[in-house]
């Protein structure tokens, strides 16, 4: 009985953790999907060096689009020093 109880537990943390880190990387996205998540051409969002964390942002609906134009980039494997 404790063993069930246990194994639900741990169900609920792997679930209740899985949707939190949702949308963290970009890995595993075509372009396309990330430019529909995000209503703009992920290439160009990249190249002017913003962040995954800044453009998760953008894909969990925290801010906008044109907010994240108005960030400074923080930098990424493409653009490291924008």
């Amino acid at each position: 009985m404790e063993f069930i109880i246990f194994v639900v537990i741990l169900v609920l943390v792997v679930m209740y953790v899985v949707k939190h880190n949702r949308g963290e990387s970009l890995a595993g996205k075509s372009m396309a999907e990330l430019s529909s998540e995000i209503n703009y051409d992920i290439r160009d969002v990249l190249m002017a060096g913003y962040s995954e964390r800044q453009i998760n942002k953008v894909r969990r609906g925290k801010i906008t689009i044109d907010e994240l134009w108005r960030e400074k980039p923080e930098g990424n494997k493409h653009n490291p020093n924008p």
